[in-house]
């Protein structure tokens, strides 16, 4: 079989360029945007792109509300207090740092429901930010999981082939939760 999506997505991922020169980055959340709507906007009510906050302080690349109409969805919304999901996007050339966990974090707190966040970026954390993606989950309740261009090809391929794409991410936040220690 083959999979048309996956070997477009995987096209416009290699032609964008990481940083922000002629808007490349601009470019790259555009490309992820389209991919998690492709997998999962049957799963959220809105879906908001350039958000701000009411006060103007944050702008999400997207925040999306939940349905919770798939395992993985629905045990966010009950075991992390959610309704609201939120994407960042981040074209960089290198591991992200401990920075951009911080900053993300700041996007989350359980008043507005919105307790859990996607780093989609093109290597994943470096060390330090994954020290501080987990003291969020331990000291905050603050779920901010990593995802790279491989994870969401390999959600494309899922979803191409007739399986859940969400179960791929099911599986990585109870591989990171199993893995936690005091």
């Amino acid at each position: 079989m083959i999979y048309l999506l996956f070997q477009l997505f995987e096209k416009l991922l290699k032609q964008c360029k990481t940083g922000k020169i002629q808007n490349e980055d601009r470019k790259y959340e555009i490309i992820c945007t389209e991919i998690i709507k492709y997998l999962f906007e049957t799963e959220f009510f809105q879906m908001s792109t350039q958000h701000k906050t009411g006060d103007n302080l944050f702008r999400m690349d997207m925040i999306c509300s939940l349905k919770g109409t798939t395992e993985f969805w629905k045990f966010l919304m009950q075991f992390f207090n959610t309704k609201f999901v939120i994407f960042e996007y981040k074209n960089y050339s290198e591991e992200l740092s401990q920075n951009l966990i911080v900053v993300t974090s700041k996007y989350l707190f359980p008043t507005a429901l919105r307790n859990v966040a996607f780093i989609v970026s093109r290597y994943g954390l470096n060390k330090n930010a994954q020290r501080i993606a987990i003291s969020q989950i331990k000291d905050e309740k603050k779920l901010i999981v990593s995802l790279t261009d491989e994870d969401l090809l390999v959600m494309v391929a899922l979803k191409e082939k007739g399986e859940e794409p969400s179960d791929y991410l099911l599986e990585k936040v109870e591989n990171l939760l199993m893995s936690l220690s005091i």
